[in-house]
């Protein structure tokens, strides 16, 4: 294994697993293929990738370990045999990807891996980022974390393999129903406010389009009345009534405020349009009167009637004040006026050809002599003087002065702090809107279920990855439902199911599934189950979140801690380990002091990684394979495989960006002994003499040493976060039979005062013996499975607040 160098022959294979041999294959064109495969070719074909190809691998699994078969008619498909299938790959659960040095495996990180090869064209109803949606997250979170990442390629594969082996129906498959439900909850996508607005935004477009197409209706829509408003009757309108706007003018600063809302019914025989005149306010020399005049002229829309006589417009305009017209604190007086007429001005004018509003600012300079100008009463000021603002992108053109070319305010911009503006009158100040406020008052306004952000697909408003994982399976289930059943039990699927389907470039993967032969089901006195109100959003608040729970109260972890009997805790052995090499003979590439981490946390892992290699180093033997579970950007790994290079040394991790970064440093150094898996735990079923893990997060220690103990593999483990320990369905707490009467919020307690730790805390030893007591339950489960245990600590204690370090040996 030792010495295998991909980079001399470049490898992009996506091998899935197959129930029928080749030779099956060449007499009937059909392949016999479990669920994973069906949805990873499905994907495969809708990417349609030219630099990937795809091999089948024949499994002679026992009968009772298989899942339905499935069937995929398709020409010039190629098998690799298990012989023939490299040992990386073999390690891993199918799907696997195998690029270059790197191993994909679990069904969402391959889908993922594929659609970075994608080449076929882009769907309309796709995220503009592309099929993996925004920042190319979608499905990104592993399954250990993600409820939403589990479900596509646990949960949901688990329902329809249930419904593929039954006949008649009594209850439906509580995962099913908590995707429906999934898809009755308010959408939670990142900007869902501004994905809003741009939404409505084309809806009004569209709106106009349709307006302008019939000329009765257009005139007759012209006519807007105080009681029956066009912008009233929409569902959404802009989140805010009014906004200010610094523009930087010259040497002086303009404030421009503008106020949304309709202005009062003209005569029907005359155009709705409306200018609004802006004149800024400014110092000036005492010996020189100069004035600049902004105006903003909106069209709020077209006539179409011949017959129209005259163009009502009325200006909104704002003068700047001349010395003399100033505050008592000197500053010019800005005021509004409200008056019939054209404007005189020179103007660049931007009009929306397809009937939508535009904003056109004009800019002139004039001078005049002082006093001449900027008297404007008070009385004439008007707050409810409005601009139409129905689906206004903006567009701004900038004149002789340096006012910016283009002005747009977007609703989720936070607002400028409103400058002193000059006033004749006595001004109150505004309350300074601090930012948390403002967002308060936001949800206040528009509550996410009033933003109408429907479902339309598995994610929100667009066509992303996950609906293509979540195609094939909801098209067995609708055949095995049918319609009637389906729609009636699962009504928000099926409306999601018809969508989808109407995406034309998944029909690839429709005419792929519609050779799948599902037997129908019958139904009779049917249960539709209560799943627990948890969304399948990753972020949402309501999600199950065990760090959200608090039980560190004194009086509980003290009756906690006495559940703990004499003989339960292992006693903490002496490290005597001495350094086993030289930091200053490691090269920068395994060095964290070649500056990979900030400088205050270099030391401090160089202490790390002196105990956990040092201590692999001892037990460690020639060829042994060696994991590094959760590697992160591969310190410990990095550093073991050029101190062993007769070893092999895996890495493990699920995060892309961190393997990335290991690849590069094991690069650097021309490794030849390291293999990258991106994958989670779960996923690598591969042998290994060796498994460490350094501040593997939560259960993910516990995952850690179960593989150990299921390969029979040495470990030395040094785990973190004990406070996020929590039951899962595949792993159990308390974990050994010693501490099986402990009970679960009991052992949950000391887990959360485990994290009690911090340097120079009064709680800091409590804390200590918790993290102990966890650590003793865990090495009494290994002692159960046949190992000979070591609970040790990291050196100097202040190297880590989480210094326990758990060494285990097969006996």
């Amino acid at each position: 294994m030792v010495g295998i160098n991909f980079k001399k022959k470049p490898i992009n294979i996506v091998f899935l697993e197959s129930y029928s041999s080749h030779e099956d294959y060449k007499n009937t064109h059909e392949v016999k293929v479990p669920l994973e495969t069906l949805i990873t070719y499905c994907i495969y074909k809708f990417c349609t990738p030219q630099l990937l190809h795809v091999k089948f691998v024949p499994l002679n699994r026992p009968v009772e370990k298989r899942t339905p078969a499935l069937s995929i008619y398709d020409n010039n498909l190629i098998f690799s045999y298990k012989e023939d299938v490299p040992w990386q790959v073999a390690a891993c659960t199918y799907p696997a990807a195998m690029c270059a040095d790197v191993i994909v495996t679990g069904l969402c990180a391959v889908a993922r891996h594929i659609c970075l090869f994608k080449h076929s064209e882009r769907a309309v109803q796709e995220h503009e980022h592309g099929i993996l949606g925004f920042r190319h997250s979608c499905l990104q979170a592993p399954n250990e974390v993600s409820i939403w990442t589990k479900f596509c390629e646990i949960d949901l594969l688990s329902a329809v393999n249930e419904i593929l082996s039954t006949v008649h129906v009594k209850e439906i498959p509580i995962n099913l129903v908590r995707y429906e439900n999934h898809l009755k909850k308010p959408v939670r996508i990142h900007n869902m406010y501004k994905i809003a607005r741009e939404m409505k935004r084309e809806e009004m477009l569209r709106a106009a389009q349709l307006s302008d197409e019939d000329d009765e209706e257009t005139s007759q829509d012209a006519d807007y009345s105080n009681d029956a408003s066009p912008i009233d009757e929409l569902p959404i309108t802009i989140p805010r009534a009014d906004f200010h706007k610094n523009l930087v003018h010259g040497t002086s600063t303009i404030q421009v405020e503008i106020h949304a809302s309709l202005s009062s019914p003209v005569d029907e025989t005359e155009s709705n349009t409306t200018k609004a005149q802006i004149h800024a306010s400014g110092s000036s020399n005492d010996n020189q009167s100069t004035s600049t005049t902004t105006k903003a002229e909106v069209h709020a829309g077209k006539s179409n009637a011949a017959d129209e006589k005259s163009d009502n417009i009325t200006t909104a305009e704002i003068h700047e004040a001349k010395p003399g017209r100033s505050d008592q604190n000197g500053h010019a007086a800005t005021k509004v006026e409200e008056k019939p007429g054209t404007s005189n001005g020179h103007a660049n004018k931007v009009s929306d050809t397809e009937g939508a509003s535009a904003i056109q600012v004009y800019e002139e300079a004039s001078t005049s002599s002082q006093g001449n100008e900027g008297a404007c009463s008070s009385s004439a000021v008007n707050e409810g003087a409005s601009v139409s603002y129905e689906g206004i992108e903006g567009a701004v053109a900038s004149g002789s002065g340096s006012m910016p070319a283009r002005l747009l305010l977007d609703d989720d911009e936070e607002l400028s702090e409103p400058i002193d503006a000059p006033s004749t009158s006595s001004r109150v100040p505004k309350q300074r809107q601090w930012k948390s406020n403002n967002k308060k008052e936001k949800s206040r306004k528009i509550e996410l279920k009033n933003l109408q952000i429907i479902h339309q697909f598995a994610e929100g408003p667009f066509f992303t990855l996950a609906d293509v994982v979540l195609l094939p399976s909801y098209y067995l289930i609708h055949q095995a439902f049918g319609d009637f059943m389906f729609e009636t039990y699962l009504p928000f699927t099926a409306k999601w199911f018809r969508t989808v389907k109407t995406v034309p470039e998944v029909n690839v993967c429709l005419n792929l599934l519609s050779k799948q032969h599902v037997k129908s089901l019958t139904f009779a006195d049917v249960i539709v189950p209560t799943p627990d109100d948890v969304s399948l959003y990753k972020s949402d608040p309501k999600r199950n979140n065990p760090r959200k729970r608090l039980f560190t109260k004194e009086d509980d972890i003290e009756k906690a801690l006495s559940a703990i009997t004499e003989g339960m805790e292992l006693p903490m052995t002496e490290n005597e380990l001495e350094p086993a090499f030289n930091w200053a003979s490691i090269p920068d590439g395994a060095n964290p002091t070649a500056g990979h981490l900030p400088s205050d946390r270099v030391t401090r892992k160089t202490q790390q990684l002196e105990n956990l290699a040092g201590t692999v180093l001892n037990i460690a033997k020639i060829r042994d394979t060696i994991i590094d579970f959760c590697c992160g950007s591969g310190h410990l790994g990095i550093l073991l495989a050029y101190l062993l290079p007769q070893c092999t040394i895996l890495m493990l991790e699920n995060k892309e960006q961190s393997l990335d970064r290991a690849r590069a440093r094991a690069y650097q150094l021309n490794l030849k002994n390291v293999f990258f898996y991106q994958c989670n735990l779960d996923f690598f079923d591969g042998k290994f003499d060796i498994g460490i893990g350094l501040h593997a997060c939560g259960i993910a220690s516990d995952l850690v040493l179960d593989k150990c103990l299921k390969a029979k593999a040495k470990f030395v483990i040094s785990p973190c976060c004990y406070g996020s320990l929590h039951p899962t369905d595949r792993i159990a707490y308390p974990r050994s039979q010693m501490f099986r009467n402990v009970p679960i919020e009991q052992y949950m307690c000391i887990g959360h005062a485990a994290d009690q730790t911090h340097k120079e805390h009064p709680l800091a030893v409590r804390g200590a013996r918790c993290m102990t007591v966890i650590d003793s339950d865990r090495l009494r489960f290994a002692e159960e499975s046949g190992y000979k245990v070591t609970l040790t600590y990291l050196k100097p204690l202040s190297c880590t607040p989480k210094n326990n370090l758990l060494i285990g040996v097969p006996i």
